[in-house]
Formats: C-alpha cells, structure tokens, sequence
C-alpha cells in the first residue's frame, strides 16, 4: 500500500505576512531622533536676551506687509529696537513670519522651528561623513553623529529661539558640503551656498572651503577649474549678487568690523574663543551660556593664530597626499568661522556658544578620518563612544533646564560666576522688573566696581535712579554713559527723561535729537520730543512727533496718551 499525501500536504502554502526588523540603514535616523526628543522638555521655555525684541513683540513679524521690511532693512532695524546693526538675515526672520502668520507668537510653536531644523542637520549628518568616509559604515558614522547631535554646546542654538540663524547656516552647510560630494548634484551647492548668506553672514566660508577642497579632490587647480569651473562661477555670481543687494540696501558687511578691528583686538578675540570652545568641547561642564569676554595677551594670541596657521598648512598637505578634500574643507570651515566671530567678544564683550557650529562639523570630519584611517581606533571605538554621549545628553538635558528663563539663567550663571558682568546686568534688570529698586542698584553698583568702563552699566543705573526721582544721580550716570559710549542712542534718551522730568526742556530737546541722529526710528525719543514741544506750546510739531512715534511703536502708552491729550485740545472752543 502506497504513502498517501496528508490533507495538510495538500493545500498550497501560504506566504507569511511581511513583518518589519531592523535594519542597520535604519541606524541612520537615530541622531535626528534623539536630537528631536532630547529638545523637547524645552519647548515651553521662556523667551530671553534677545528673544523679545527681535520675535515676540516684533511689529513686523505680527503683520502680513511686515514681509517686505524684512528683506529691505537690517535685522534689527525690523525689529521692535529698529536699531541698525549691519546684519542682514532675512531668510530666518521669514520662518519666524510665516509661523508666527499661522498661530501666532507661541513659545512652543517658535522653538519647535529650531528643533526640527536640528534634527535635520542631524538627519544629514550620518549621510555626509558616508559620503566622505565611506570604509566607516552605518554604525559608526551614526555614533559619531550622535555625539554631536548631543553636544551641550549645540544647545544654545537650538533652545534659544534667537539661536535659529545658527541652526539653520549650520543645517545649510551641510546640505551644500552634502551636494559637493556628489558630481551629477554639486551644481546645487550654488543654491545652499546662497540660502546660508541669507540666513548668516558667516555662510561665506562654505565658498573658501569647498574650493580648497575641490582643488585637493582634483589633485591641482586646472583640472578642478575643468571639472568644477561651472560650480565656482555660479557661487561666485551668488556672492557678487549677495553683496551687491546689501550695498543696495544700505546695509553694509558685518565683517567690516572685524577688518576694522586693531591687530590686538583682534588676536585677542580670536584667542579667546579657541581656548573656551577647545576646553568646552572636550570638557562641557558648567553653564556656558554667553561668556565673558577675557582679553588675552597679545603672546597668546600670537601662538593661537600660529596654531590657526599650522592647522591649515597641516590639513592641507594631508588632504593633498591622501586625496581628502573633506579635511581642508573642515579646516577652512573652523578656522574661518572663528575668525569671523573673532570681534563678537572684543565688540560687545560676551559671546556664546553658538559660534561653535561650524567649528563642530569640521571636528566631526576630522573625527571620521582619524577612524576610518586608524583600524586599532576602529576596533575600540563602540563602548567609548556610546558611553561619551549617553554622558553629553545628560549634560545637554541639564543645560536645557538652566533655558527656562532668563532670571534663572542668571541666578545660575552667578552661583557658578558670582562676579560675571553680563549676568549681573541681567540680574538688576530682572530686580527692577519685580520692584526691588534698591537690590537693583546695590547689584550695578558692584558690576560698576568690577567693569567701571561698562557703559550699560552706568545706564541701567540711571534708569534706576530716575525711577527712584533721585535726578541728580540719574543724570550723573546717563553722563557717564554717554561718554563711555557716545553711539548708544538708549544712553541719550535716558539722559533726555532725566531732563523733561526737571523740566529742562531745551536739554530734553538736545538730547533726544542726539538720540535720534544715532538710532532714526527711536519711539521714545519722538514721545521726549512730543512732550517738550506740547510744553513749550507747539502743539503741531508736538503731533507730528506723536504720529512719528506711533508708525514705529503703536502700542506706546506714553504717546497714545499725549495724542488723546492733543486731541482733546483741537476739539476746545
């Protein structure tokens, strides 16, 4: 008797459902992930330092016509400070615009902006050190992109909603270092190079760098001028047309600054960023927010921009013998874009983290090199690496609690740094905020002792004597202000309410025109001069002051009440 088939053998197999495992491609996303997640308990932080003026009460941004004074004028100029500071990034203030078009000024709606645009740099990061290091694989280039993602000192940039036009030159830069490493794309890198310039001036670099990098890739300057030559003229139009449009626009380059700086000053500067970010990138313990500006030798600046100098010799001639044009590229990335910032410190004596972006993706290249060159470095470099930033996110997510607002940054800041400038500063203002007008000035009084030089000092202890009506004291310390620095238009208008209130009209008048002659669109220097002509009976001049006021601050309280005042005059018989 034969075998016979079972009925189970019978019926035709059925093919199992499809179920999804993990891929090692998949590794790829985890750095935009963590760095989304990680971000996310700050997204109902306050806003700080510059955050008001420049987006929360920005008339500009709360209107549909506010578009256009975005891309005509200086940043700050379209701003609630309509101040002129020579910076010119319309393309970030346009994102604050259209979100701020669709659901209004809301913190969370504002700082999700920078998160996402994070986690996309993150996202591209992984992609591009593949495409310049491919022997490193998914998993390494992965780990090597988290570390970064959890760098403390990234954190700046992406918390602080005035940090977006760092997020975003970074997250274009490497799109365009992206578009660079592939020939049938590279004629994109034209389009990323310009959208950087529009979002920060230092995007400038990207041109520096990729050219060098290029001329290295191609082994000599003919043969990438033949493969590369439509790319460079197209970057080069993008440039020449950046500048031409800020010269149309009256708007001059930011960088004139840092040419105009003296040797020292500059070498100082630059001195001090490289020793802060080079302890801070190894070493990221403590607040760091906005460092006090130390002045360095003029020896050490010296040795620091020999280092800058063999860096770049150095990178070069490796890049050349091994065909890498990514090392030069990171190199002239760093180097140039601590050179840029190098007058931030000496100019407005603080300077922050976020001007480690940059710097930070040409670690990342030269990390990735070192790994994939070193096979001892590759066969280790796993449980190092994992526990490196399971400890970076741990600081990061600390850091991110000392953002939740500015009174407790400065309390922090001044628990580690009790005698730190700026945050003394902060301090007083917050003081005076709540109503402690005498802790307010015994604060100042002591940041005048420790920086008698520090012309915001001596004017936010003038404000306070004005508020306390001590005018004797308020115009000593306005006088002093101005003196110390004579372009500060807040200084002189302080000293102008110093006068109306001892109703010293004609000195009122003077130094609110001064006012005006440094900062044009000045509100409170147009109510100063509104007050001191209705006194002296020109009541029509006095209105058109007010008019002029209200264009600039409608919500005025001061001018919104001298026109009521105006108005009810003209309606006497």
């Amino acid at each position: 008797m034969g075998l016979q088939a079972s009925e189970n053998d019978t019926k035709t197999s059925e093919p199992r459902p499809k179920t999804w495992r993990p891929r090692a491609e998949h590794l790829i996303w985890l750095p935009a992930l963590v760095a989304f997640v990680i971000y996310l308990p700050t997204l109902n932080h306050e806003g700080v330092i510059d955050d008001r003026l420049l987006i929360l009460e920005n008339p500009y941004l709360a209107k549909a016509s506010g578009l256009f004074e975005l891309w005509t004028q200086d940043l700050w100029e379209a701003s609630a400070m309509h101040s002129s500071t020579q910076y010119y990034r319309p393309l970030p203030m346009t994102l604050y615009w259209m979100q701020i078009m669709l659901l209004g000024p809301k913190l969370w709606w504002l700082r999700l902006g920078n998160i996402l645009i994070f986690a996309g740099t993150a996202a591209l990061l992984p992609r591009l050190i593949l495409r310049t290091h491919p022997k490193l694989g998914i998993p390494i280039a992965t780990i090597i992109s988290l570390c970064w993602a959890l760098h403390p000192l990234n954190s700046e940039a992406v918390i602080w909603l005035s940090g977006r036009f760092d997020t975003l030159v970074l997250f274009f830069s490497v799109a365009a270092l992206m578009a660079n490493t592939h020939a049938r794309k590279n004629i994109l890198f034209p389009l990323f190079l310009a959208l950087a310039l529009l979002t920060k001036e230092v995007g400038i670099v990207l041109f520096p760098a990729v050219v060098l990098a290029d001329i290295v890739q191609h082994g000599g300057l003919r043969s990438s001028v033949k493969a590369e030559g439509v790319k460079w003229l197209a970057s080069l139009v993008v440039v020449g047309l950046y500048l031409a449009l800020r010269r149309s626009l009256g708007i001059y380059g930011a960088t004139d600054v840092l040419f105009g700086m003296s040797p020292s000053v500059f070498l100082s500067g630059l001195a001090d960023l490289a020793l802060t970010y080079t302890r801070l990138t190894f070493v990221p313990l403590g607040l760091d927010v906005h460092h006090w500006s130390v002045t360095r030798s003029l020896s050490t600046g010296l040795i620091v921009l020999g280092m800058f100098v063999a860096a770049f010799v150095g990178s070069f001639v490796y890049s050349w013998k091994r065909k890498k044009g990514a090392i030069i590229a990171a190199c002239t990335l760093g180097c140039s874009s601590l050179m840029l910032a190098a007058n931030v410190g000496p100019s407005q004596n603080v300077f922050g983290d976020r001007f480690w972006s940059l710097l930070g993706i040409g670690l990342v290249l030269v990390v990735s090199e070192a790994i994939e060159t070193r096979a001892p470095i590759r066969r280790i470099w796993m449980v190092p690496s994992i526990a490196a930033s399971v400890v970076l996110g741990m600081l990061t997510v600390l850091r991110g609690t000392d953002w939740q607002s500015e009174e407790r940054m400065a309390d922090r800041a001044l628990e580690q740094e009790p005698d730190h400038p700026h945050w003394l500063m902060i301090s007083s203002r917050h003081l005076l905020r709540r109503g402690f007008v005498d802790d307010a000035r015994t604060t100042l009084e002591r940041l005048i002792k420790i920086q008698p030089d520090m012309a915001k000092a001596h004017n936010a202890l003038c404000v306070v004597e004005l508020r306390s009506n001590r005018l004797e004291q308020a115009e000593r310390e306005c006088r002093s202000a101005t003196r110390l620095s004579p372009d500060n238009a807040s200084a002189w208008v302080n000293l102008a309410s110093v006068h109306v209130n001892a109703r010293r009209y004609e000195e009122t008048r003077e130094a609110a025109e001064k006012a005006l002659s440094i900062q044009p669109k000045n509100p409170e220097a147009e109510y100063l001069l509104s007050l001191v002509h209705a006194n002296l009976g020109a009541f029509d001049v006095a209105e058109q002051h007010v008019q002029r006021g209200l264009a600039l601050s409608p919500d005025h309280k001061g001018l919104r009440k001298l026109e009521a005042q105006l108005a009810a005059r003209r309606r006497q018989p």
